[in-house]
């Protein structure tokens, strides 16, 4: 799921006051199982874009309790910077699971 759209700012409050204020309104709804990566390419993907306003408030609803959810955020704040945390990687398994990736991509370039 991708919601394209317009984020918006301005100075003004709905009182007229000075206040920063953030927006978004979305434009687009992109539903598929295309996943962008180069395994993708093998496989049969499906999606088409969406622009019914009903769907997008609840596209851009859901994205929203989805990320408040996974970040602990609150869904009606203005602020959705999440807490970022640096990951700690397992190098070895990294090596390990790359090396596989390039035997498999051999076999499959003798076949």
């Amino acid at each position: 799921m991708l919601l394209l759209g317009e984020l918006w700012w301005h100075d003004e409050d709905a009182l007229g006051g000075v206040a920063d204020v953030t927006g978004f309104t979305p434009h687009r709804l992109w539903l598929g199982s295309a996943n962008g990566t180069g395994s993708s390419r093998r496989s049969l993907e499906f999606g088409l874009w969406l622009e019914d306003p009903s769907l997008l408030k609840a596209a851009q609803q859901f994205l929203v309790e989805v990320l408040a959810q996974s970040e602990d955020l609150d869904p009606d704040s203005d602020d959705l910077t999440p807490d970022l945390v640096v990951p700690d990687y397992d190098d070895e398994a990294m090596w390990e699971a790359m090396a596989a990736l390039a035997d498999y991509d051999a076999d499959e370039d003798d076949a």
